[in-house]
Order: C-alpha cells, then structure tokens, then sequence
C-alpha cells in the first residue's frame, strides 16, 4: 500500500514500546514446539495482536499472565535476590542462598558427590536455538564450563560443552557467550571443569535470540535427477553413474582418482554457492571419497582439479571464497582411493548457497556509530542527520508498524523521510520546475578517508511515486576542510540500476575517494531527492573494501632474498594454469617470484591421461600425450623471458615418477587398468620412453626454460624405508630399482644443466630423512660425473612442527650428500585451535615461523660457503601465490593438511594480494611484529634446576632461568660477556599478564655496576618478585639487557617495556618434581607407592576433557618407575592409533639437554589402560620397559605402573632429567584430550625441550643386610631356564617383594635378572611347542598304514607332555590338525577292518574257482579240449590277484603248472610223429610308443622317441621310416627333425617284424611340457609315494607330454638328509623320515612321496 504516516519533524509518535515483547512473540511463533503449548487460543490471540500497533497496552489481561510466563521460559535471568530458584540440582547436591554474591546474594550448590552433579535448567524446547548466555561462578576449581546433555540423532546420548574459561580459585569469574543449543538437548547445566568443589552461582542470564538467516540463504537437498549428469565416462572419468527412478545415485569408480561431474540446477545460478554435503547412503562405502566444485572454466580444461574447492577424504565441502563461490558451476564426485572398484550411493546432495547481493558486515559497518539506521532522534556521536536545503522541506524520522512492516527484522523500528512541504501546494505538471527539492545530510568524520574503496548499501523507498515521471534517490559523499574551502567527491558505483518505487528497494554500489584527498578530515554523507517527492531511507551502511590489487612499490622479493639468502638463487612460486588469465595474479608472480612449478600440469596424470590410451604400444602411446596444459604455462613465461631477458623467470619440472596422480594402466599389460602388472624390465623401459620422451619435449621446445625436475617424488615410507602398498611397490617389491632408473634415464636424456632431484615430505622427520639420505646416496652412484643432485624438501609446515632444530638437522643431512636443496612446496598450516578471528596475531606467528625457516637456510649457506657443506640452497618455492588459492584451504590428506575446520592462511600473500608479515620474514624481518613468546618457570629455589632460556644481545649470549614458589617469583639473567661500564639488566613484569598499558601493578628491576656479580665467562643479576602463585598461573615478563649504548630485548624488539606488556613473554609457573628413591614391584597394584609424594597432571588440552589424573615417580641404578592413577568415566580403545586411546605417555630426556629434537637419550613410551606398548626414540625398546595396568574397580579409571630402564645416564642423587607425562583421554574412537604434568605445547613427541625437569633425590636403606642377601640370590640365578632356577626365582620375588620401597632401590638387577629368566623360560616353552607343531605338520595327509599312524601318535604323545603354559602356544587351529588327524586315521581303520572282511570273502570265492578250474583238467593230451581246459585254468589263475592267488595251495598251482607241460609234451610228440614243423611266431613280440602323437618345433631335433619306444626282450629295431620327409626326417638311430609345419607318420620295425607308429606335429613355436608323469622303472606303474627301507633305491622312468619336448627333466629332494635323488631318477633312503622328490620339465612338475622306515 502506500506510505501515509503522521511523522512529527525530528522525531517519532509511534515509538514502539512495546517493540521487545513483539520480538519475544515472533520468536514464540516460531518456535512449533512452544506454539503448541501455548494451545490455539493463545495462537489466535497472538495472532490479532499482531494486527494493531504493539504494546503491553493492547494485551488483553486475561493473556498478560500467560505472555509473561512464556516469556520467561524463553529468557531465564537470576539475580537470587528472592523467590525460590528456576533451576535445579541434578544430581545430589544442596542449594542454599548465601549473602557472598556477585551483586548481593547468590545461591551455593554443595555437596556434590559427583562431578556432574549440577544447577540445571529444562532446554528441552528450545533445541536448535540461539542463545546469549552469561553467569557469574565462585568456585575453588580451576575451570568453570556450560554444559548441555541430550540425545543426538543417532540416538546416542551426548555431553557438550558450550562454554568453559579457566578461574582464580576463589575468585568471582564471568563465563559469556553466544552459543547454539544442540537438536535433542534436554538439560544446559554450570558445573566446575573437574572434581566436585562447592559453588556459588549469579546473576544467570539466558536469553534465547531470533537468529536470523543471512540474506538470500538457501540450504536445499537435491536428489541427483534434479542435476544434469556432466562426465561419467569410464574410460575417461574412470567413474560410471547410474540415477535410480528415485534419483539416488550410484557411482562406480573403476580407477584412483576416478570421478563424476554435474551441473547445478539452473535454479542456483548468480547465487553464490557456499557448500555442498554428498549424502551418503546407508552403509555405502566412503573410501577416499573427495567432492569437488568447479568453475565453467575449470570444468572446461583436462584437469578439472577443482578450483572453487576440494575436499579430500570428505562428503563435505565448502567453498573458498565467496567471490570463487560466485563461480561455481559443476559439482565433482572423486576418490582417492586405489582399492578398485568402489561403488559409493547417494541419497542426495545439499547445497548451500547464498544470494549474490551485497551483504556488509555490521562489525565493519562504520556508520554503526552515526546513526546510520536512524534509530536515535538527535545527536549521536555528534553525527546529526538534518535538512540543509530549504526551509519548507523537512525530514523526520518515522516508526514502523504492523501495517507498515520494515523490508528487513533487525531494521530496528525507525527510518528517515524527506518531504517537501510545497510539493503538496503545486499540481504535478510545475512539479519538476518549482517543486523544493527534499535532502537529507549529515556531517561529521565519519572515518570516511581518502584513498581508499567502500562498499555500501541502503534502503529505499519513494511515497509519491507517480508524480514524477523518473523519480530518483542519489546518495553522494563529500570529504573537506572544516571550512570547505577544499573538498573532494566521491566516485560514486552502483551495483545495478534501479527503479524507485513505493516499495523498499535496497540499494547497493562501491566508492572510491580520490588520493588527493588525504588532508581532507572531515565527511559530508547526502541523501538527494527528485524535486517535489517524498523518500524514506533507512540502514545506510558503508564499510571498508578491499580490492584485490598488488602493490607494486615494495621491494621485489627474489631480488632482496638473492642479497640476503647467501646464496638462494630462486624464490619460486606454485601456480596452475588457470592463473594465467588472472592479471593480479600474473602481476604478483612476475615481480616476486623467479621461478615457477606447475601445480598439477606436468604430473603423469596430466600428460598421459587418466583413461586408458586404448593403445597396445610405447611408439602409439606418444601420439596420445597431452601437453596442452604444461605448455600453455611454459610458453608463458618463455615468451615473457624473451621480453625480459635481464630477469627470466625460469621453471622447475614437476614430476616423472610418482605413486600419486599417475593412471594404474600406466604400470599394467596392454596399457589396461585390469591387466596383469608388467615385469620390472618392461616397467624400466617404460620409464626410460617417458622420461626421454617428456623430457626431451620440453627441453626441445623451451630451450634453457625448466633449470630442474623432480624426477621421483614421495617414494619413501613415513615409517623409514620404502614406500610400499603402491603400484610402483606392486612391481619392484621394496626395491629402489625404479628411482634409480628414472634418475639414469633423467641424466641420459636431459640437459646437462638440469639439476635432477629426488623429493619428498615430512622430510624433517629423522627416521624418514634417514631413508631419503639412503636414496640420495644410491642415486648419487648411477648419476654421471658432473651430474648436479638435488634434495627436495618440500616444507608443508605447521605453526610449532617441525621444531627449528629438526628442521635445520634435517637440511643439513640433505647438503651434505646432494649438490643443491629446494624447499618446494614450503606453507605453514595455521595454530591448533586457531579460529580465525585474531588474523593480526596468527599472522604475527606465522611470520616469525617464516623468519625462522629462512633463518635456518641462511645459516646452511653460510657454512656451504665456509666449505663445511657440500651442498647449498639453491630455491625456496611457495606452495601457492595468495592465500585464496592455497591447498590448505580445504581439508587433504596428502603430505600435510589441513583438519578441514581450522582457518588457513598459509602464504606471503593475502586474499588481495596484500603482503602479510610472512613475506617481510624475508625482505625485512624488522618489520614484524614482536612474538609474544610462552616460557616457563619452575617451582624450585635452586636456578641451577630451571630451564635455560637464550636470546643474543649483539654477538653475545643472554640466558635467563626464571623459578618460583608460592610468595616469590625469581630469575636469574646471565649475560656471557664482559662487564662494560654501562652494563645493565632489567627485568619487567607484568603480574596480570594484562598485555596492555603499563599500570601501578607492573614490576620493574634493574641491577648495574656492583649489583652485577661476576660469573664465569660474563656477569649475573638475580631479581626477587614477591607475589602469590599457584601452579599454571601466568605472568608476563621481559629481560632488556644495555651495554655499549645499545639495548637488548628478549620480546619485545620495539623496546616499549616501560610503556606497556603487549609485547612481554608469557611466563607460566610450572611444577617441579623431586624424584623419590625407591624400587616398584610392576604388578598393577598400587598399595605400595601411598608413601611417594604425588603430582597432579594439571595442564589440559581439549574443552570436554573431565579426566583427572596423577602421577608418581622413584628411581633406583637400573629403573626410572613411573606410577599413573588416572580417573575417567569412560575408557575407550576402539582406534587403531594407540594415542587415540585412553593411555598414558611417559617422555624422558635422561640427559636433560633439553634439544629441540630426539636424540638417542630422548624416549617416548606409551602404554595403553590395557598395556598396549608402543614407542618413539632410538633407545625405546621393549626389552627396556616393563609395565603393568589394572582397571579400577568402579570401572571409571585405571593405574598404570611401568618400570623404564636406563640407557643413557648413570643414575645418582642430584642428577637431572628432563620428564613429562601425558594422558591421552579417549572416546568413541577418537582423543578427546590431554592432560599433562608440564608441556602445553603438545609438541613433547619430537620436542624434548618442552619438557619439565626432575632431580633425583637421595634415599636412606635401613636393611642393608636383607637387600645384599637379594643381590647375592641374583648373582646366583643362572641364564637357562631349569627347575632350579625357576625356584631360586620365587625365593628372590618373595625375599624382594619383603623388602620396603626404599631398600629395594639397593638391589642391583632384579628386573634384569627376571626378564633374562622370562626370555629363557619363553624360549624354552616356544621350542617346546614349536617342536609339537613340527610333529602335527608332518602327520600330512593320513593314510591307513603304518607311517601315517606313528607319525599321529608322536604328535599326540608331544603335545600331552607339555606344559599348561606351552600348551596355550599351540593355536586351536593348530592344535584342530591333529585332532582331525586322529579322528581320519580311526575312521579310516573302521572303514578298513571292513572292508578286509568282505574282500576275504570275494576273494575265497574266486580261489575256489580256479581250484575247480584245475581240478577239471583232467589227463592232458594234445586235443584242443585239453588245450582249452589248460589255458581257462591259467587264465583264470593269472586274473586273481596276488592275495587271491595266496589262497590256491602250492599244490594246486603245481597242478596246474604240471598240466602245461604234459600239454606242450603231447604237442611236440604229436609234431614228431607226422613231421609237421611251423616258423616262430611272431605275436610273441611286440614294440609299442607312450603316447599315439607328439610335437616338435620347426628347426629342432629331438632323440626321445628312441627312448621312448618299448619292444619285447631279445628283440631289437631295424628300422625307422617316416610318411612325409618335408615335414620330419628321422634317421636310423631315431632322431627325428622338424622340417616345416605340418604331421607326419613315424614307423619302426623290429627283427622279430613287431611294428608301432606315432605322429608327429611340426609346430612353427616352442614346443613345451604340458604334463610329467612318474612310473617305477621296475613295474613300469604309476608312482606317486613309496615306501623304501634305510639304504635301499628306486629308479623313476619321467614320461613327458609331449615326448618330444626340448625341456629338460630335473629331480629335487625336499630333505638330502633322509631320500637323496641324482639327475637319472635314481632315489636313494638316507633315514627315517619323509621327504618329496620333485620331478620337472619346463613349468610342469609331478611329485613322489617317499617315506623312509
């Protein structure tokens, strides 16, 4: 409708009041849950309310009681000053109103039994809100915490914390904040961070607020239909899709890095998308899933690597900016995977986006301050809006209403009109001549400068639209002079044209004031209207932009690090090809940077293509290559070279060989991904082609452009040696083969001036710079004389690790054996924690880390050029141009990351291409900022026991040792050099580390002339502070040190000590630990450790930690003993990572040298609650720790007691050593925190400068008699392990266990002596056992004889000889082989027994058959009846078998035999008498071949036929033919040649006229074996086991198919020393035993069991 409103000039008769209670009712509407409470009426009551003005006045009185009590469920304030408490206890506990309050009285909860037992309140309907929280607590605990309880949607119930500060006991502390109140929360409850201490409680204030959605925002779920499948083709992508009818979406990735692509719904375009959430189906795989989000561009080009965003190892991603989330166009699903295939389903995908409009932040919203929202009627801030044109126009300011509603919620409830009073008099035709022209103006210094660009945004709106034909609102800016003498206006852009109307229109643009305009303090801000209308403005806000620019005025960073790097020749940069076509970014690179790497262009993948060339061949594969991308980037900076030859910018190659980022077909058969792996030659000659070929393509194309290459990348194992589980590994096992080749191919084919280099990361770490030196050494040895090596370190940092020492140990070690070092690929990821909020303080440090990093390469060059170092560095090469753009901005799980939550910014540049302190690091370190450093002080009066702290004062060395007790803090500062007469120290502190101006409370000491004590080498002061401490406590403090005219500062470089503590150290009061004398029996139970002072683990890392724990330590010469008593609710062992377990971490520097990195007197032991052992240092090894645990009995907790022996110091009174321990608090997989006795860094695992420090404490024995008996039972306890000695041993644990604590540490080896006898009792229960399971794994196949059965019963007889103890070292499996054995073998003798009986009777049956068979001969003569009778009989006798034939009686047969001669008799009487004579017959004999055919290769010969053919005895062959001559020949001895392809019949005749025949196959390949077969050469049967006594033989007849084949036939004996077997097949029985002989020809063998008796 539109606008009429009575507005009375300056000011407003509608206020509003009752505007509170309307926010109140919204929220109410809002919230579904509270509506339904509320029941309809109430809803329809509200609703009318709604409708008119409101305010108390128009509630009706029946409702007011209701409203109120709602609105007291929505916003909780306690004061306690009277009326009962809205909250409760949960728990047990009393509440009590005491008078000791905040503010007058307060309420005291006491008798807390439990740590949760708490002052609550019921949240359960407000679940999901927002809400401000403030409360005041009392408490005698450190830590006072907002928790909130309930039940998540997984049904899991959860326990948050929502706010925690730590406290001074006793002491009043405010916990604050704005806080968002889970989905399903039930109870928010105050509570103290541990333990049960009484508290007191005030003035509580919960109010849950409107949140209120940023403008434009949307979060929808999309089913994947609703997309438009962009890319999923599998021999491009490597991925498939499939969209089901319910648009869930099912990928199948067929290789690594396999991906999909869609695009977004058009719905979504101009929008900014701001993230997207892959929803994962139920029980799908999630492996190495990684989203992407694309620009067009992007999506566009070959790599499509994701350049609005990527996130790996996620379903979640977010954008990196909002202006690359203007770009983004496609969505991209990929895995990192190798393990293929991998099939992933969606559900859907969220995406969240928000409009494209501008938003201003109102943090930064500079008019906040000036009534920029018109919401004060007068001055404010003397920043007045007004009317300065005429007096008969006027401006007033007006109030929203129910029927006039403001275009946004939290515009407030006023906004400014201007009118004309005339333009109501005139008719709208003299309007645009004589109408007052309405304006609205303010003037102040509004912060508006010269210079510099704005953005800003207004509301408005015109009453009178119609009557003026074009109307019109400018806003224009003025800055001036106090008299406008000169002024200046601003260049005004608006976002959009737009067109005014009776409707609120919000209104955007960007200015920029011009520089001559910087002596211009004051701002004019004008609203102007089209002559005679009338406007409304409201929210005008303008804020400071920053547009992406690079300032070309300051130093060029490769020039100021070739001055000052000693030696650094090139600061290089990372860059892909998409930032070519962006001009900052182009203008950064080209004035900072020197040398280029390309991000992702000249990696295997990107070249060869990461689907399947579909090609066979190398010489195929070349046409294949792409190098599209890489050259695009080479011939950039080529052409820009050619144009500034005075200043090329050159570029390192990167990579040849890598594991990553290269197609698994590139390492397989036929170039297929599912193809077998190629052999190790056929891989060598493919590195060989693709080094020569890429190589030789750009060094061809761009002569003298790429000065070095990464020719292996990331092949070493963070665990020390080879990198396995990769394709490379697939081929060449843990062998170096394939680096070497690529580096002897690399130095074959490249320009000789190519610095060849092998580069990896986490390279600081020793264990894996170990291994890396141990490649740079092999490859050093294949490289060419005059061949420069280089090391690659590519630096993917955090804030605090690597340590400095580390760093610089490690690139020490790479120049000393490589030519040159890069750093290439060097970032730093942000603070633990960091939150992104404090940028000016994260930027500080990270500034210093880069200062460091540089310092260190400085320091290795100096020494290069002393000649001390091989080796120098050559590049420092930025993973990135600017912050934007950097890897780190979304979670990567490859060689450094970040966690994919914290803020990062970690590079030289910023998000507009500002300079951070980062890159004055390098130009110039004295422009950074002080770091403010965290030290500690121990609690101790002795300084020799603090921790050295070292600073240079000039060229001369500054040590500070700063200790404390309870009333005084003390430091002493030693300078190393000579006393000069205006030598001075001063020491500051600040008492309540209050980092700001100075204050009557700051401390300030000097000492000069004689108060300086002279010391050895230099001179001392010593400073006493009296105050109150408590350990944790923290102070802040500086040392400055004045000689020669000069000032030295620890911290603060700016030396504004006596102004002010921003820039002191902090120090923290750290404990002190006297270590007892005394010895622990390592068994779990803690009773005799009560007397040994404790020592609380107090220093907390992680917000809902609730462990408590403490610790006590004693010593004896051998042992350092480390007892924990840990209290926690839940104990968890459920990840794979022991530190993610509930455990404890014991670091010891026994030296106390307190290095920055681990050396071979530092340890790291971990012992999880149910002793896991695992370590971390050169000397920790499981022979040197002993560790017990036990769980409490109430199961919340456990102790754990170890006993580490020392290997570095001989242990004495006094001595010191470095010492912490750490609890890992751990749940539902993952640690929670940590609590520690000393460090805070978290750094202990790689930094044993973070240490504490303990002193061993001398001890008193007051049996000095009982403890040298001991000793001398140990001597007397012998290494092996016997009776005797296992009872010696009881007598020592008892006669030890009866000495006290303290005498026990006089006994010398005791755990020794028990390990020693441990390890020998192991050793002699595993050959005991190891002997049975010998005897079970030679039982074998069972078998129904003899052999079979006496190998059973060893078995059995062994394994019920062993001990308990022995027995349980045979596994169930194990033991399962000879159970089965046994059960087999009885039923085998079963089925035997059985099977005899029904033989027996078969076989009597046929005797008695051929018995009769005899019997019926009769009287022999020569008739052919006699002749039948005779031959049935021995036909029927030659078919028994040889049990058969035992049952017919030696008579019978004699019979039988008997009856052939009297027939053969009665033969040749019958010849004689007629005369009759016949030749031989020749039936009788026979030759015959194994096989009917056989094969041999065109060209070859062969003599195995001659071998192979069988004749009768006494006969003999005369002759060999052959059916086709031109296919084989064959001589007379039988050798047989293949003359061409083809078959032919080979025949052989016998004297006696027997003849056989074989055909022969002439085959163009090698013939090979394709069967053995084994007979005896005896029975001329098959053989596959034989039985031979000791001593005997049996010779083996080998018949191979085919007959001819060219392979030789080979024999092998599994055991000489039982069967022995020579090259004729002859075995010979050495002993008892069992062996197999195996029989070969080619790739085909056949085996003989042979058993010895």
């Amino acid at each position: 409708m539109p606008v009429a409103q009575k507005c009375r000039k300056g000011t407003s008769e509608w206020d509003m009041s009752g505007s509170a209670n309307l926010r109140k009712w919204r929220v109410i509407m809002k919230n579904k849950k509270i509506v339904q409470k509320a029941g309809s009426r109430f809803l329809a009551m509200m609703l009318s309310v709604a409708m008119v003005v409101p305010g108390t006045a128009f509630v009706p009185a029946e409702y007011s009681g209701a409203i109120e009590a709602l609105a007291a469920t929505i916003d909780i304030a306690e004061d306690f000053e009277s009326g009962e408490p809205k909250g409760y206890v949960r728990g047990s506990g009393t509440l009590t109103f005491v008078e000791e309050g905040h503010a007058g009285k307060a309420l005291q909860l006491s008798g807390r039994t439990q740590n949760w037992h708490t002052y609550a309140y019921d949240v359960s309907a407000y679940a999901g809100a927002t809400a401000n929280i403030s409360v005041f607590m009392k408490t005698e605990d450190t830590q006072i915490v907002c928790e909130v309880t309930g039940t998540g949607s997984d049904s899991k119930d959860y326990y948050n914390w929502l706010l925690n500060t730590n406290v001074t006991p006793g002491e009043w502390t405010e916990l604050s904040g704005t806080v968002t109140i889970p989905e399903g929360a039930k109870e928010l409850y105050f509570s103290t961070g541990s333990g049960t201490a009484d508290y007191l409680i005030d003035d509580v204030n919960i109010e849950i607020v409107e949140a209120e959605a940023s403008e434009g925002a949307v979060s929808k779920d999309y089913t994947f239909d609703k997309l438009t499948l962009a890319a999923a083709d599998d021999e491009e992508t490597g991925a498939t899709a499939a969209i089901g009818e319910d648009g869930k979406l099912s990928v199948t990735m067929t290789r690594q890095y396999g991906q999909v692509f869609f695009r977004l719904p058009e719905e979504l375009a101009g929008m900014i998308i701001t993230g997207i959430r892959l929803n994962v189906a139920e029980g799908s795989s999630q492996a190495g899933l990684s989203p992407k989000l694309l620009s067009e561009a992007d999506f566009n080009t070959d790599q499509r690597n994701g350049d609005v965003g990527v996130a790996y190892g996620s379903n979640t991603l977010n954008a990196t900016s909002d202006d690359l989330g203007k770009t983004a166009r496609y969505v991209g699903i990929m895995t990192t995977s190798d393990a293929m295939p991998i099939t992933m389903t969606f559900d859907s995908i969220t995406i969240n986006a928000k409009s494209a409009e501008r938003v201003i932040d109102a943090k930064k919203d500079i008019m906040a301050g000036f009534n920029g929202n018109f919401e004060n009627t007068g001055y404010w801030n003397d920043g007045e809006w007004r009317d300065e044109t005429k007096e008969d126009s006027l401006i007033a300011y007006c109030s929203y209403s129910e029927e006039d509603q403001a275009p946004k919620k939290t515009l407030g409830s006023k906004y400014m009109r201007a009118s004309s009073v005339s333009a109501n008099t005139v008719s709208p035709n003299e309007l645009e001549d004589e109408a007052v022209v309405p304006t609205v103006q303010m003037n102040y210094k509004t912060g508006i400068t010269a210079d510099k660009a704005y953005e800003f945004t207004y509301y408005a709106r015109i009453a009178d639209a119609a009557k003026v034909s074009t109307p019109k609102v400018s806003m224009s800016v003025l800055v001036h002079d106090s008299s406008y003498n000169n002024q200046v206006s601003a260049q005004i852009t608006y976002d959009e044209n737009y067109k005014l109307t009776d409707a609120w229109q919000k209104v955007s643009g960007t200015m920029v004031i011009a520089e001559n305009a910087n002596e211009l303090p004051e701002s004019q801000i004008r609203f102007e209207g089209s002559a005679g209308i009338t406007f409304d403005i409201d929210n005008l806000q303008i804020a400071e932009m920053r547009i992406p620019k690079v300032d070309m005025t300051i130093p060029d960073l490769h020039e100021e690090v070739q001055k000052t790097g000693n030696g650094v020749e090139y600061m290089g940069v990372a860059l892909p090809v998409s930032s070519l076509d962006n001009e900052n970014t182009m203008k950064l690179v080209e004035k900072h940077f020197n040398s280029v790497t390309c991000e992702n262009e000249m990696k295997p993948e990107s070249i060869l293509g990461s689907g399947e060339p579909g090609v066979s061949t190398l010489d195929e594969l070349e046409s294949k290559l792409n190098f599209e991308s890489a050259d695009k980037v080479a011939q950039h900076f080529a052409d820009y070279n050619e144009k500034n030859p005075s200043e090329p910018i050159k570029m390192r190659g990167h990579v040849f060989v890598w594991h990553s980022q290269t197609p698994t077909w590139w390492f397989r058969e036929d170039f297929k991904s599912d193809g077998a792996y190629v052999s190790k030659e056929e891989m060598n000659k493919r590195i060989d082609w693709y080094i020569e070929t890429v190589g030789q393509h750009f060094d061809t194309k761009f002569p003298g452009l790429i000065y070095a290459w990464d020719v292996v990348n990331e092949q070493a194992s963070d665990a020390g040696g080879i990198r396995m589980g990769t394709d490379w590994a697939a081929i060449y096992g843990g062998s170096t083969e394939y680096i070497l080749q690529a580096f002897e191919s690399a130095d074959k084919y490249l320009a000789k001036d190519t610095i060849l280099f092998y580069n990896d990361y986490n390279d600081c770490d020793p264990v894996k710079a170990a291994t890396i030196c141990g490649f740079l050494k092999e490859i050093r040895e294949v490289l060419n004389k005059g061949r420069k090596l280089g090391a690659g370190m590519q630096g993917h940092h955090d804030m605090l690790t690597p340590t400095y020492e580390t760093i610089e140990t490690a690139t020490r070690k790479y120049a000393e054996i490589a030519d040159v070092v890069h750093i290439t690929e060097l970032d730093i990821k942000s603070s633990v924690g960091f939150d992104g909020k404090d940028l000016e303080t994260e930027f500080t440090k990270e500034g210093h880390r880069y200062k460091d990093i540089y310092e260190i390469v400085r320091k290795i060059n100096e020494e290069h050029k002393k000649g001390s170092l091989k080796g120098y560095v050559q590049n420092i090469t930025i993973w990135g141009t600017h912050d934007p753009v950097s890897w780190l901005k979304t979670s990567n799980s490859v060689g450094g990351s970040a966690d994919g939550k914290t803020p990062q910014y970690p590079l030289l540049f910023d998000d507009y291409y500002g300079a951070k302190p980062a890159y004055w690091a390098f130009v110039d370190a004295s422009q950074l900022e002080p770091l403010v450093r965290d030290v500690n002080a121990m609690q101790t009066d002795k300084f020799e026991y603090a921790n050295a702290i070292r600073f240079a004062a000039g060229t001369d060395d500054v040590i500070i040792r700063p200790i404390w007790n309870e009333d005084k803090l003390k430091v002493q500062v030693v300078v190393k050099s000579e006393k000069t007469a205006d030598s001075e120290i001063i020491l500051y502190v600040d008492p309540a580390n209050s980092k700001g101006d100075k204050t009557n409370d700051f401390v300030r000491e000097n000492a000069t002339g004689e108060e300086l004590k002279a010391v050895d080498g230099g001179y001392k002061a010593e400073f006493e502070v009296p105050m109150t401490m408590n350990p944790l406590d923290k102070v802040s403090f500086d040392v400055v040190v004045k000689k020669d005219g000069n000032t030295y500062s620890y911290n603060d470089t700016t030396n504004n000590q006596e102004n002010s503590s921003k820039y002191y150290a902090v120090l923290s009061m750290k404990p002190f630990m006297a270590i007892t004398k005394g010895s622990a029996i390592i068994d779990g139970d803690i009773a005799e450790w009560k007397d040994i002072p404790a020592s609380k683990l107090e220093v907390k890392s992680g917000s809902a930690l609730t462990t408590t724990a403490e610790t006590k330590v004693s010593w004896d010469a051998d042992n350092l003993y480390v007892m924990v008593d840990v209290t926690d609710d839940a104990l968890d062992d459920t990840a794979s990572d022991t530190y993610q377990q509930d455990s404890t971490e014991i670091f010891i520097d026994e030296l106390n040298e307190k290095s920055g990195s681990f050396d071979d007197n530092d340890k790291q032991y971990r012992v999880s609650y149910k002793n896991l052992q695992t370590f971390n240092g050169t000397s920790c090894k499981a022979e040197n720790i002993v560790s017990a645990t036990k769980e409490k009995e109430d199961g919340k907790g456990y102790y754990i007691e170890t006993a580490i022996k020392w290997t570095a110091l001989s242990p004495k009174a006094g001595k010191l050593i470095g010492l912490d321990v750490q609890i890992n608090d751990a749940k539902d997989g993952s640690r929670l925190g940590t609590l520690n006795w000393y460090d805070a860094s978290g750094n202990g695992y790689q930094n044993p400068s973070v240490y504490g420090t303990a002193v061993l404490a001398d001890g008193v024995i007051t049996n000095q008699d009982d403890v040298d008996a001991v000793n001398e039972l140990i001597k007397a306890l012998g290494a092996d392990y016997t009776a005797k000695n296992k009872e010696l041993l009881k007598e020592i644990d008892q006669k030890y266990a009866a000495l006290s604590f303290a005498d026990r540490a006089g006994v010398s080896g005791y755990l020794a002596a028990k390990k020693t006898f441990a390890a020998a009792e192991a050793g002699a229960n595993n050959k005991a056992a190891s002997d049975v399971k010998e005897l079970i794994n030679a039982i074998g196949k069972v078998e129904l004889a003899e052999n079979s059965k006496a190998l059973i019963d060893a078995a059995r007889k062994a394994y019920d000889a062993l001990t308990e103890d022995q027995k349980k070292l045979i596994l169930a499996e194990e033991l399962k082989v000879l159970t089965d054995a046994e059960e087999a073998y009885d039923a085998l003798d079963a089925a035997a027994k059985a099977e005899a009986e029904k033989k027996a009777k078969e076989d009597a049956a046929k005797a008695d058959a051929v018995k009769k068979a005899i019997a019926a001969i009769g009287k022999v003569d020569a008739s052919e009846d006699s002749k039948a009778k005779v031959e049935a009989a021995r036909k029927a006798y030659a078919a028994l078998t040889e049990d058969q034939k035992k049952l017919v009686e030696a008579s019978q047969l004699k019979l039988l035999t008997e009856a052939e001669a009297a027939y053969q008799q009665a033969v040749e009487e019958s010849k004689k008498s007629t005369g009759e004579t016949k030749p031989e017959d020749a039936t009788k004999y026979v030759a015959k071949f194994s096989a009917k055919s056989t094969s041999i290769q065109k060209r070859k010969s062969s003599t195995n036929l001659a071998k192979d053919i069988a004749i009768t005895a006494g006969d003999k062959i005369v002759k060999w033919e052959t059916s086709n001559k031109k296919v084989v020949t064959v001589t007379n001895k039988g050798k047989i040649t293949g003359k061409k392809v083809g078959k032919a019949t080979i025949t052989v005749t016998t004297d006696k006229g027997a003849k056989a025949s074989i055909t022969v196959y002439v085959k163009a390949k090698k013939v090979a074996t394709t069967k053995v077969t084994v007979k005896n050469a005896k029975t001329d049967r098959v053989v596959k086991k034989a039985t031979l006594k000791k001593g005997k033989k049996l010779t083996l007849k080998v018949v191979t198919n085919p007959i001819t084949t060219p392979d030789k036939v080979t024999f092998k004996s599994s055991k000489k020393s039982v069967v022995t077997v020579t090259n004729k097949g002859v075995i010979k029985a050495k002993k008892k035993g069992k062996a197999t002989i195996t029989v070969k020809s080619g790739k085909k063998t056949a085996k003989v069991q042979i058993t010895v008796k």
